[in-house]
């Protein structure tokens, strides 16, 4: 007999509707279903999003690159993948298919035979994905798979949910290998000669132990916090603060929360930094200072935003482990085709230039810097412990689940080549010589810098956390955050109406500065507009170096200000548990009772008391008397 749930949530009641309660509290329908969903979904924008960039493309930049006449749709299809980063296919279900499977890290390998009128030869290249931003959107589309397989649980046990959200992992796997079939096959030849007489073949190989490592680890992650979201019901915050206060082992579990806390919120903070410092980098006199981990020239121009844009995901993690100390190698054992060589570059040799050579490179210090911090206080919270010297051992301990999470992602994102059979042309020894090419970060680095940041920086965090000095900062940015706040108050008065808030409910520091967000992003988009209308109405007067210094600052605001905003008020609504907030709200106010000093039992004297006269004759002891 299935026992239909009290409270269902919007998934349970559709799975009921179209599928009855027997198939709908299935944990393997459940699975199947949570998978194909966020396959289906997955697909759709990804088709969706090929088309768009596609038909954005002008046509003149599509013959400038070569592709005239009858190429010009060839030529649309080639810059496309050069700037998504997959190989075009000449058929939109493979386009979608590839880069559906290299947003999620799978290895592929690309191989042309070449047949002349004298000899047969050879060439593959084989090649990693590192992360892509696309990838932070089909994470949303398996949380939704998560979702859906866990609310079959119509029981909503902690452990049964868990387990059907990250279960939709083999599933999903399945289906991941279904496309590869797809994908696998020949290429279709883009540049022809018509003069040349030899003839090649090219095809395209996904490596299977990639797509099943891959897709197993971002089906299971996903889908577990997606079968967390369905078990909050409403309530997550609350029910994640709850387990986190309340754990037997607060200690341990202050460690673990600190360090995931530490390590996402520096990767967050890199991505904003790649996203709007690329241009100071790019226009900087040493390009090299702040290195990139991208193996393929980057468009300039028109497209520079969008790839590092794409790119975008890639270079967060490499500055992170770049601005924590750990340096980004290059490593090429023979000439390649992009002329890289052998380099080492770490952010403690570019501090030696001095601020106004590398200026960027402090910048980036800040990114560990306030990270590790946090997640240090975070450590000590949790953990409850007392004394600056107890919140220092606790915070330093971070630096355990920090390295270790920062090594697998620095892992993932190594880019490499494997070239072979490409001639003497970029080999002077054999003809068949292999070139391997890479950039990343080393394991041994990012182990040594990972550790020694981690433990001096949440150390200080956690000493922080329970130090009285940290009452003293509180109310001295209080103090100036406060004259702010007074400014943008009617501003703020016209959101919460806007929203429904009531004019009697104090809002939260999330609120006010998701209000700060918006406010920025729309006055910086205004003053860009008039920014823009003036380099077009001086364009005589003003260089082409001026106008990209222009153009540069204003993308540095736009998405420095309102992204660090954003991300404030996401940690701030993460640090607070919002059912306490509204308990403690609706409490009358106490007078606080003065508390008397603790004075120890061998110090502590009794208050005097007058003498007084026995009541009988026999012998009376009084302490402290006689």
């Amino acid at each position: 007999m299935i026992v239909l749930p009290e409270k269902p949530n919007w998934a349970q009641r559709l799975n009921i509707r179209l599928f009855q309660p027997l198939i709908a509290s299935n944990a393997i329908f459940g699975s199947i279903w949570g998978a194909i969903v966020a396959t289906l979904l997955g697909m759709l924008s990804f088709f969706l999003i090929i088309t768009i960039v596609a038909y954005t493309i002008p046509t003149d930049f599509i013959q400038s690159q070569g592709f005239k006449d009858q190429k010009t749709q060839q030529g649309r299809e080639y810059v496309t993948g050069e700037l998504l980063g997959y190989i075009p296919l000449s058929n939109s279900f493979r386009d979608t298919s590839e880069l559906f499977l290299t947003a999620q890290n799978t290895h592929a390998t690309y191989q042309t035979i070449s047949s002349g009128s004298s000899s047969t030869s050879t060439a593959s290249d084989t090649f990693t994905s590192p992360f892509h931003i696309l990838l932070l959107l089909q994470g949303l589309f398996l949380i939704l798979g998560g979702y859906l397989a866990a609310s079959t649980d119509f029981r909503n046990t902690s452990l049964n949910s868990l387990l059907r959200g990250a279960s939709i992992a083999i599933p999903y796997t399945a289906l991941l290998f279904l496309l590869s079939t797809q994908v696998n096959g020949t290429i279709p030849p883009i540049f022809t000669d018509l003069s040349d007489t030899s003839s090649s073949t090219s095809t395209l190989t996904v490596d299977p132990n990639t797509l099943l490592l891959f897709g197993l680890l971002w089906g299971a992650l996903f889908g577990l916090i997606g079968a967390g979201i369905k078990l909050g019901q409403g309530q997550l915050r609350h029910k994640i603060h709850r387990y986190l206060y309340t754990h037997r082992h607060p200690q341990i579990a202050g460690i673990i929360t600190g360090g995931i806390a530490s390590t996402l919120l520096g990767l967050f903070m890199a991505l904003i930094a790649a996203l709007g410092l690329h241009s100071q980098m790019h226009n900087a006199s040493n390009l090299n200072y702040i290195p990139d981990v991208n193996l393929t020239p980057v468009h300039e121009g028109i497209f520079q935003g969008f790839t590092n844009f794409v790119n975008g995901l890639m270079r967060a993690v490499a500055l992170l482990a770049y601005s924590c100390g750990a340096p980004i190698i290059t490593h090429a054992d023979r000439n390649n085709f992009y002329s890289l060589k052998n380099d080492s570059n770490q952010i403690w040799q570019q501090l030696g230039g001095g601020l106004i050579t590398h200026p960027w490179a402090f910048v980036l210090l800040l990114i560990p810097i306030i990270a590790l911090f946090v997640g240090g206080r975070i450590s000590a919270s949790i953990s409850r412990v007392r004394g600056s010297g107890p919140g220092a051992i606790q915070g330093a301990l971070i630096a355990l689940p920090f390295t270790v999470l920062l090594i697998a992602f620095t892992l993932i994102n190594t880019n490499s080549m494997t070239l072979s059979g490409y001639g003497s042309s970029y080999s002077s020894e054999t003809t068949n010589a292999i070139i391997t090419i890479s950039r990343g970060a080393n394991f041994g680095d990012v182990l040594l810098w990972g550790l020694v940041s981690g433990a001096i920086t949440g150390a200080l965090g956690g000493a922080y956390q329970n130090s009285m000095l940290r009452l003293s900062v509180s109310k001295i940015l209080g103090s100036i955050v406060k004259p702010i706040l007074l400014i943008f108050t009617p501003l703020y008065v016209v959101f919460d109406i806007l929203l429904g808030r009531p004019r009697t409910q104090k809002r939260s520091t999330g609120s006010v500065l998701l209000y700060t967000a918006f406010i920025a992003a729309l006055v910086l988009a205004v003053l860009s507009v008039g920014v823009g209308l003036m380099l077009i109405g001086q364009n005589q007067t003003i260089t082409l170096d001026q106008s990209e210094q222009f153009r540069d600052l204003m993308a540095l605001l736009l998405i420095g200000l309102p992204g660090i905003l954003l991300l404030s008020a996401a940690a701030s609504a993460l640090a607070h548990d919002p059912v306490l907030a509204i308990i403690t709200a609706n409490q009358p106010q106490q007078p606080i009772q003065p508390i008397q000093p603790f004075m120890p039992a061998e110090v502590q004297t009794p208050a005097p008391q007058p003498p007084t006269m026995p009541a009988s004759n026999e012998p009376t002891i009084q302490g402290g008397g006689a």
